[in-house]
């Protein structure tokens, strides 16, 4: 089960309207669980840099290395791919960025999640931006819409089915006068 597209432009609605409030030209999010929330993107986080870049008008971009580059697009994302080549090879990957973002924002926000080296290569990258800790993504997160409740109860509901099968399983295994493997389990 996955989002709507329309759900992702929603989501857009809110959180430009945030970075209105906050007076904020775009937000950078580089936490695995925020470039989900924001794109549709998920991934298993190393050390290459994938960032979701959301700016007050335009297209939402997602920066992801080259051998991501196939992966984001079977997600289907909902955001521009900006692919850059193998980390930390000779260009930054937050130059690429900037580039694909053509005017630089004046104000832009990251996750307090984002860390010092992440910050520190996006301030050299970005050198005439001002940067803050945004809180909006987790905000937002906080307040599940009706599509979100509805995959949070099947999560739940496939749980429970996995804890039914596991709780069977030892049952008939104990029973059998022995215990499952590992494997089993």
């Amino acid at each position: 089960m996955r989002l709507p597209r329309t759900w992702y432009e929603a989501l857009r609605e809110r959180l430009r309207a945030g970075l209105d409030e906050a007076d904020l030209d775009a937000l950078v999010l580089d936490d695995p669980l925020d470039v989900a929330y924001v794109t549709g993107f998920v991934h298993f986080p190393n050390e290459r840099p994938v960032v979701a870049y959301v700016p007050r008008a335009g297209a939402v971009l997602l920066l992801v290395p080259d051998l991501e580059r196939e992966h984001a697009t079977d997600q289907q994302i909902v955001a521009d791919l900006v692919v850059y080549p193998e980390f930390p090879g000779v260009r930054s990957p937050f130059a690429v960025l900037r580039d694909a973002v053509g005017s630089p924002p004046r104000r832009a926000g990251y996750a307090a999640s984002t860390s010092v080296a992440r910050t520190t290569a996006l301030a050299a990258a970005f050198g005439q931006t001002q940067w803050t800790i945004s809180d909006l993504v987790g905000r937002l997160r906080l307040r599940k819409t009706p599509e979100e409740v509805m995959l949070h109860a099947e999560a739940a509901r496939i749980a429970d089915a996995m804890l039914a099968a596991g709780v069977a399983l030892v049952t008939e295994a104990l029973a059998a006068g022995q215990l499952p493997t590992e494997a089993e389990l």
